[in-house]
Protein backbone atom coordinates (compact mmCIF):
# COMPACT_ATOMS: atom_id res chain seq x y z
CA UNK A 1 0.00 0.00 0.00
CA UNK A 2 1.31 3.45 -0.90
CA UNK A 3 1.79 6.02 1.79
CA UNK A 4 0.64 9.55 1.08
CA UNK A 5 2.10 12.66 2.59
CA UNK A 6 0.63 16.11 2.82
CA UNK A 7 3.03 18.71 1.51
CA UNK A 8 2.53 22.23 2.72
CA UNK A 9 3.27 24.93 0.18
CA UNK A 10 5.57 27.68 1.46
CA UNK A 11 3.86 31.01 1.90
CA UNK A 12 5.49 34.33 1.19
CA UNK A 13 4.02 37.25 3.10
CA UNK A 14 4.89 40.67 1.75
CA UNK A 15 4.70 43.73 3.97
CA UNK A 16 2.50 46.68 3.07
CA UNK A 17 5.66 48.81 2.81
CA UNK A 18 7.12 46.59 0.08
CA UNK A 19 3.80 46.48 -1.78
CA UNK A 20 3.56 50.27 -1.59
CA UNK A 21 7.14 50.64 -2.83
CA UNK A 22 6.47 48.33 -5.80
CA UNK A 23 3.30 50.27 -6.63
CA UNK A 24 5.29 53.52 -6.73
CA UNK A 25 7.83 51.96 -9.11
CA UNK A 26 5.22 50.75 -11.59
CA UNK A 27 4.62 52.93 -14.63
CA UNK A 28 1.71 53.12 -17.08
CA UNK A 29 4.18 51.84 -19.68
CA UNK A 30 5.58 48.31 -19.26
CA UNK A 31 8.70 47.87 -17.14
CA UNK A 32 10.63 44.61 -16.77
CA UNK A 33 10.27 42.75 -13.48
CA UNK A 34 14.02 42.48 -12.99
CA UNK A 35 14.31 46.26 -13.29
CA UNK A 36 11.53 46.79 -10.73
CA UNK A 37 13.17 44.31 -8.33
CA UNK A 38 16.55 46.01 -8.79
CA UNK A 39 15.13 49.47 -8.12
CA UNK A 40 13.21 48.23 -5.07
CA UNK A 41 16.14 46.23 -3.74
CA UNK A 42 14.04 43.07 -3.39
CA UNK A 43 14.12 39.59 -4.89
CA UNK A 44 11.99 38.70 -7.89
CA UNK A 45 10.08 36.23 -5.67
CA UNK A 46 9.10 39.01 -3.26
CA UNK A 47 8.23 41.23 -6.23
CA UNK A 48 5.99 38.52 -7.68
CA UNK A 49 4.12 38.21 -4.38
CA UNK A 50 3.68 42.00 -4.21
CA UNK A 51 2.42 42.07 -7.81
CA UNK A 52 -0.19 39.41 -7.05
CA UNK A 53 -1.50 41.62 -4.24
CA UNK A 54 -1.46 44.72 -6.45
CA UNK A 55 -3.21 42.85 -9.29
CA UNK A 56 -5.87 41.69 -6.85
CA UNK A 57 -6.51 45.33 -6.00
CA UNK A 58 -6.50 46.36 -9.68
CA UNK A 59 -3.39 48.52 -9.21
CA UNK A 60 -1.06 46.47 -11.45
CA UNK A 61 -1.10 44.29 -14.53
CA UNK A 62 1.35 41.51 -15.32
CA UNK A 63 2.20 41.42 -18.99
CA UNK A 64 3.91 38.86 -21.16
CA UNK A 65 7.67 38.65 -21.39
CA UNK A 66 8.30 39.47 -17.74
CA UNK A 67 6.83 42.96 -17.81
CA UNK A 68 4.31 44.70 -15.58
CA UNK A 69 2.60 48.08 -15.53
CA UNK A 70 0.39 50.12 -13.26
CA UNK A 71 -3.32 49.53 -13.70
CA UNK A 72 -4.30 48.04 -17.05
CA UNK A 73 -2.86 50.75 -19.32
CA UNK A 74 0.26 48.81 -20.20
CA UNK A 75 -1.51 46.04 -22.08
CA UNK A 76 -2.51 48.45 -24.84
CA UNK A 77 1.05 49.75 -25.06
CA UNK A 78 2.39 46.19 -25.33
CA UNK A 79 0.00 45.43 -28.20
CA UNK A 80 1.13 48.58 -30.02
CA UNK A 81 4.81 47.67 -29.48
CA UNK A 82 4.21 44.10 -30.66
CA UNK A 83 2.43 45.31 -33.79
CA UNK A 84 5.25 47.75 -34.55
CA UNK A 85 7.83 44.98 -34.11
CA UNK A 86 5.87 42.71 -36.45
CA UNK A 87 5.74 45.46 -39.08
CA UNK A 88 9.53 45.89 -38.83
CA UNK A 89 10.08 42.14 -39.30
CA UNK A 90 7.81 42.09 -42.36
CA UNK A 91 9.54 45.17 -43.80
CA UNK A 92 12.99 43.53 -43.36
CA UNK A 93 11.73 40.34 -45.01
CA UNK A 94 10.33 42.39 -47.90
CA UNK A 95 13.65 44.22 -48.33
CA UNK A 96 15.72 41.01 -48.29
CA UNK A 97 13.54 38.95 -50.59
CA UNK A 98 12.47 41.66 -52.98
CA UNK A 99 8.87 40.52 -52.66
CA UNK A 100 6.12 40.85 -50.16
CA UNK A 101 6.52 38.74 -46.99
CA UNK A 102 2.87 37.74 -47.33
CA UNK A 103 3.53 36.51 -50.87
CA UNK A 104 6.53 34.55 -49.58
CA UNK A 105 4.37 32.94 -46.89
CA UNK A 106 1.65 32.10 -49.40
CA UNK A 107 4.25 30.52 -51.70
CA UNK A 108 5.78 28.45 -48.93
CA UNK A 109 4.84 24.90 -48.14
CA UNK A 110 3.55 26.04 -44.72
CA UNK A 111 0.35 27.38 -46.26
CA UNK A 112 -1.72 24.81 -48.08
CA UNK A 113 -4.86 25.51 -50.03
Amino acid sequence: MRETYAVEEPTLVVSADVTSQVKQLLLPTPIHLIEIARRAGISVAVLAAALVELERRGAATSLGGGYASSGDGGSCVMRVKAAAAARRVVAKADARSGKSALAAIAASSLVRA
